[in-house]
């Protein structure tokens, strides 16, 4: 996009924590909202795996505005507790933490994009596969221009005093409650 006219002058910091539904929900709208507007966005997910979840099938459609990178986990696991044994992260999950990780710096540091969701890169923090440092270096490193969103479960205190707008979703009922299993385009 060089030379292209930026919508935004000066990029933001955005979190979307908690422990219900809707993280990722906002921040895939917050990326068509963009490319409705003709910006550029990249999605990095930390934790999935490619064409898992049905946003990876309409964002595909939107290829032109909009770039998708998938670090999952290895298909034998099913959750992140599989990556964390006793308190300690294995070796693969390190590893495919620190890729997603240096895919997402990449794209917020690169100028090519208005907008780099960090999707899942809180659950990395709070489980050890990235650090404290590796989350100010990112912030210190992503374009002038660039909007940078991370969700996950929570931010630390440093985080949330450094971001400008922190949305938290918080469950009053869901249907898992009620043992209704996730549904293809609703959950995932």
């Amino acid at each position: 996009m060089a030379g292209a006219k930026r919508a935004l002058d000066t990029g933001l910091v955005q979190l979307y924590v908690g422990r219900a539904k809707g993280k990722t929900t906002a921040a895939v709208g917050l990326l068509v909202r963009a490319a409705g507007r003709g910006l550029r966005g990249a999605l990095i997910q930390f934790g999935k795996r490619p064409r898992s979840s049905g946003e990876h099938f309409a964002l595909r459609r939107l290829d032109e505005h909009i770039t998708v990178r998938c670090f999952g986990m290895p298909v034998r696991a099913s959750g992140w507790g599989e990556w964390i044994r006793r308190g300690e992260p294995t070796e693969e999950a390190l590893a495919v933490a620190r890729r997603a990780l240096e895919a997402t710096r990449e794209a917020a540091a690169s100028g090519e994009f208005d907008i780099v969701v960090g999707d899942e890169l809180l659950y990395a923090l709070n489980f050890g596969l990235v650090s404290r440092q590796d989350i100010i270096d990112l912030l210190e490193s992503r374009a002038k221009h660039t909007e940078l969103v991370l969700t996950g479960g929570s931010a630390p205190r440093w985080l949330v005093d450094a971001a400008d707008l922190v949305t938290q979703m918080r469950k009053l009922k869901h249907p898992y409650d009620a043992g209704v299993r996730a549904r293809a385009g609703m959950e995932f």
